[in-house]
């Protein structure tokens, strides 16, 4: 079977690989490798391909940066190191520990006035079931002074 027609990484054809390795690294496009080294575009991305994943590898077990998904590391599938937190299931001393103000958060029990812009009780709202958190988005005093008078 001659190289142009296998599309897949021949790892026995170390000097061809890193042959293709160094001509792109030197900026030359795939096609322009494939004629001057006779092997399909196809090989050469897979090449290509498996290169940068050995990059990757080689930075990661240098100490570089792990790649996760839904908090798996990418690289070994080990649990990720990184830790979420929903504040407000923290004790005081817990947030007080890792230097958390939570007056900074928005509380369950406060919500901001589209209109006047200030944080307010949420019994300072009438309910309203179309919206999402099921009160209206304008407090009563300024839903009051916005509603058109009977003349």
């Amino acid at each position: 079977m001659a190289m142009r027609d296998v599309h897949k990484i021949d790892y026995n054809k170390e000097e061809l690989n890193q042959a293709i390795v160094k001509h792109i690294q030197n900026g030359m496009t795939r096609n322009e490798i494939s004629e001057k080294l006779n092997v399909s575009t196809r090989y050469i991305h897979s090449v290509h391909s498996t290169h940068h994943v050995q990059i990757k590898a080689n930075k990661i077990a240098e100490g570089g940066v792990h790649l996760s998904y839904l908090g798996r590391r990418l690289t070994d599938g080990k649990p990720s190191p990184v830790t979420t937190y929903n504040v407000f299931d923290l004790t005081p001393q817990q947030r007080e520990e890792m230097g958390i103000d939570i007056s900074t958060f928005a509380s369950p029990n406060l919500k901001r006035c589209k209109e006047c812009n200030q944080r307010k009780e949420v019994s300072e709202f009438y309910k309203r079931k179309a919206n999402k958190d099921g009160l209206s988005g304008k407090c009563k005093s300024c839903s009051k002074e916005n509603k058109p008078t009977n003349v």
